[in-house]
């Protein structure tokens, strides 16, 4: 290859630039939404492309404020990739059906000379190899990551031997690996090392990505990377002992995903995995997948409140379970969202000691018969249990925090960081007063000192909680079918809830009554209805005082509770895609 000039857009050139644009595209959108375009747009600005007739490749030169900009974007928390849409063209000058290129590559000071000459032979090495490429498509999109612990690059070269590929766009972008075949131009984004570019199958490999990303979290102090699926339009989610699925292992582990038509996306914190790179491959219904990109995480899951987390992860319930240890950003609890109800956090706490000093004085001012409204004492709390697992809305949170404030009352310090965490994450709101609104969402908990097969069913009854705290339609449904429940049935669930030592539920509040009504249908699966109901009326103490109750329990077989049972399972699962003793969308396999 003989040299080739590199060429810099000058503003008076801009007039000619347009022509050009003009003359080969008919249609040019700086839009880039499946690339989550930074809107820095070098080509529209500055950036003009150079291509000489004696040589296949051809030369950009970044300005110095667009180095500058670089430079910024490589040493901020998301890193930065260099982002291209590529064009073929035809002879004639229109766009051509299929198209190929031989390799694209960054330059650095070492490749040009003080004329903006460019010394040959270039380096191969890191570079996006497409010789085999070939896209029945016009355009396609690209990038590829910047090194930060290296020579930042002052421009970038494509080596086409056909002489007929143009690129029509040009940013920087937050560093990202993996493809994004979701729009009608497909994009393909690949690390620091470059690669062939190829469409995806079944498989994507992101051990080339562990060198940049792990540098990356290093220098930023992040926590571990994510990845992020998105599927293609569903229209079928199946039936919920059929359920449309996709397969997938990653490492040695495999998983299942069910589809429904309310998400398309899911995030997959690499925290969650027991490998943290490796090769993504899907099983069952690859076809279905249309993006997987891999990304760092947001900068504000590694702020803390004396050295506690105070912003959750986002991801699905079903990766809660067994969420390893070790990537526990606190040793005392784990903070998650719950992705297909982002309003709802969950809180995975270490044991129930630690349970107990967040929750439980909350507990008895929210729903003990007999305390509500009241602070109890820490010696109180102490030597009470309030439960397994919690639930509670903003507005009794809010209502919790304000009445400790106008009693000046000494809260303690799991208390204070529980107050800090619903502030950070608009679940209350505090006044200029130091009182505190309602703002929006929920928290749920379970602890890891519940045996697993325990975790599940306070994970499901929890989890109904947080949806009818924040999903208007579900309380709908859920009042209809409790008007029209059996009163005998009805009454022998009240006393039940009133009676049992560590429930004391207060059957005057209406709410409390039928959230409760709903956990207790769809904390388990409906082939388990029947036999859990059943199980209550043999409690010594309701046969003793209420013999009349459990007897109809008995005589017919919790009928009422089954039936209701089928009509909410059968609701959620046409709505949210979700059943009786499942709140989860991915599972282990």
């Amino acid at each position: 290859m003989k040299n080739a000039k590199i060429l810099v857009l000058h503003p008076k050139l801009r007039f000619f630039f347009i022509l050009l644009c003009f003359m080969f595209i008919l249609s040019f959108s700086v839009s880039c939404s499946n690339a989550e375009h930074d809107g820095l747009l070098f080509l529209q600005e500055e950036l003009f492309l150079a291509k000489t007739k004696k040589t296949d490749v051809t030369a950009y030169l970044f300005t110095e404020s667009q180095q500058e900009a670089i430079r910024k974007k490589a040493f901020s928390e998301t890193g930065a990739s260099l982002f291209l849409g590529i064009q073929k063209l035809d002879s004639i000058g229109a766009a051509a059906e299929t198209f190929s290129f031989a390799k694209i590559g960054f330059l650095y000071k070492t490749d040009i000379d003080s004329k903006n000459n460019l010394k040959m032979p270039l380096s191969t090495e890191n570079c996006v190899l497409a010789e085999n490429a070939s896209f029945v498509d016009n355009n396609i999109r690209l990038s590829l990551c910047i090194d930060f612990t290296k020579e930042l690059p002052v421009g970038f070269y494509v080596q086409d031997s056909s002489k007929s590929v143009i690129v029509n766009m040009v940013d920087i972008i937050s560093a990202v690996v993996g493809f994004d075949e979701s729009q009608k131009i497909p994009f393909y984004a690949l690390s620091q090392n470059g690669g062939e570019l190829r469409q995806f199958q079944e498989s994507f490999d992101f051990l080339s990505a562990k060198y940049y990303f792990s540098e990356l979290q290093k220098a930023q102090n992040l926590y571990s990377p994510q990845i992020k699926i998105k599927f293609r339009q569903l229209s079928n989610q199946g039936t919920p002992e059929n359920q449309v699925r996709v397969n997938f292992s990653y490492g040695n582990e495999k998983f299942t995903i069910r589809r429904t038509f309310s998400q398309k996306e899911f995030l997959l914190p690499l925290a969650t995995f027991k490998l943290d790179y490796g090769i993504l491959t899907f099983t069952e219904n690859a076809s279905q997948v249309s993006s997987v990109l891999l990304s760092a995480s947001e900068k504000k899951l590694s702020q803390t409140f004396e050295s506690d987390s105070l912003f959750p992860i986002s991801t699905d319930l079903g990766l809660i379970y067994e969420w390893p240890l070790k990537s526990w950003r606190s040793n005392d609890y784990e903070l998650f969202r719950w992705q297909q109800f982002p309003e709802v956090l969950v809180f995975d706490f270490a044991n129930y000691e630690t349970q107990n000093q967040f929750l439980t004085r909350l507990a008895y001012f929210v729903e003990k018969n007999g305390y509500k409204g009241t602070l109890v004492s820490d010696d109180f709390i102490k030597n009470r249990h309030g439960y397994n697992a919690h639930d509670y809305k903003a507005k009794d949170l809010a209502a919790f925090f304000t009445k400790a404030a106008m009693l000046n009352f000494n809260l303690n310090q799991k208390e204070l960081l529980l107050r800090e965490i619903l502030i950070k994450n608009g679940i209350i709101v505090k006044n200029s007063t130091g009182t505190f609104d309602e703002g929006q969402g929920a928290i749920i908990s379970i602890s890891r000192e519940s045996p697993m097969w325990l975790r599940h069913q306070l994970m499901a009854h929890e989890s109904w909680h947080g949806i009818y705290f924040t999903k208007r339609e579900f309380r709908d449904e859920v009042e209809k079918l409790y008007s029209e429940f059996d009163e005998t049935a009805l009454e022998f669930l009240k006393v039940y809830w009133e009676t049992y030592p560590s429930l004391g539920y207060d059957r005057n509040d209406e709410y409390l009554m039928q959230n409760e009504f709903m956990a207790y249908l769809m904390q388990q699966g409906l082939d388990s209805v029947g036999n859990y109901f059943a199980s209550k009326a043999d409690w010594n103490t309701l046969n003793k005082n209420r013999p009349d109750l459990t007897a109809y329990i008995r005589r017919t077989n919790a009928k009422d509770f089954v039936q209701a049972a089928i009509e909410l399972d059968a609701w959620a699962f046409a709505h949210y895609g979700l059943g009786a003793g499942r709140s989860t969308l991915i599972a282990p396999l």
